[in-house]
């Protein structure tokens, strides 16, 4: 079992000033790691007060510098409002930062009001999220991006600071269906679901299943295998926001 802390900053009805939950939510952060949590979490959302954590990767950086051995996830970064390459280097400056902390968490959107806000049409969700996932997981192996997709085009170019460590085995994919799924296990990332989430035909253990049975094509689309060892374990992260999150790794975290 790994325990993390959850930081949503929500404001709902703006019960208060949003730095008033700014300040309150922080220290909730600062007691993470005295009071024996593994990791700290943070979640991307914009535009309304149901989260209001814009970069997530931003805060965990913070914490970074707050912390000395907790772990930090993104839950998750949403691919298709970023540019990947530039995700890219914020990825591996936090890592380097960090010590090798971070846990890669990444996700395609659901909220309409979010994709309209970013002035991107959400019917190219799917294949944004695909071609950054691919052009971001593969550059953190290699520690350069370069891809040629119908809506990424990114000539070849360094990360610098270059990633010092693999991504394998703490990178994950949020995946709320069955079409999630199998894109989530394509690209060789474990699965992240929020307990409650899937229902139905879309349950966990039919996902998992759904998931083995793709996860070594990813072998082939990759330079580096994606290890097998573990596929089928499920870690569950229970935070402090009192939601669970089933984890289908390719390695179990530490």
């Amino acid at each position: 079992m790994h325990v993390g802390a959850a930081t949503i900053f929500q404001n709902p009805g703006k019960f208060a000033s949003d730095y008033q939950v700014y300040r309150a939510e922080l220290r909730l952060a600062d007691l993470a790691e005295p009071l024996g949590f593994q990791s700290i979490w943070g979640v991307e959302h914009h535009f309304t007060d149901y989260t209001m954590c814009p970069d997530v990767l931003q805060f965990l950086t913070y914490m970074a510098g707050r912390t000395t051995n907790l772990q930090l996830g993104s839950m998750v970064c949403v691919l298709p409002w970023h540019d990947p390459m530039r995700v890219a280097e914020q990825v591996a400056m936090l890592d380097n930062i960090s010590d090798g902390r971070f846990i890669l968490g990444v996700g395609r959107g659901l909220a309409k009001v979010e994709y309209d806000g970013f002035r991107v049409d959400m019917n190219e969700s799917r294949t944004r999220f695909i071609e950054s996932a691919e052009c971001l997981l593969a550059g953190l192996e290699s520690g350069f991006c370069e891809f040629d997709g119908e809506y990424i085009q990114q000539p070849r170019r360094e990360i610098r600071p270059n990633p010092f460590r693999t991504f394998r085995g703490r990178a994950y994919a949020a995946a709320i269906s069955p079409e999630s799924s199998r894109i989530m296990a394509q690209l060789g990332v474990g699965i992240w679901n929020c307990a409650g989430a899937a229902t139905g035909s879309d349950s966990t253990p039919e996902r998992a299943t759904l998931w083995a049975t793709l996860v070594g094509q990813a072998r082939r689309r990759f330079a580096v295998p994606v290890p097998w060892r573990g596929a089928l374990r499920q870690q569950r992260f229970i935070t402090m926001a009192s939601v669970t999150y089933t984890v289908f790794p390719t390695v179990p975290l530490k």
